[in-house]
């Protein structure tokens, strides 16, 4: 993916690294060596889970 084409808010990138030290357990160097789309696959996985596990809950 070029550059250019992805943006990514600062603050999102410390909330997505947050979820997937928690919830992967990620160290930060491992956090802080993901290309983009890996960053953003995981954020989504992570995301996926949490909410099939809410709506389990329930």
């Amino acid at each position: 993916m070029p550059f250019a084409a992805c943006w990514i808010n600062p603050a999102d990138l410390w909330k997505g690294a947050g979820l997937l030290a928690r919830w992967f357990r990620f160290p930060p160097s491992e956090i802080d060596g993901l290309e983009v789309d890996d960053f953003l696959s995981w954020c989504r996985l992570a995301a996926e889970q949490i909410k099939a596990e809410n709506e389990a809950a329930r």
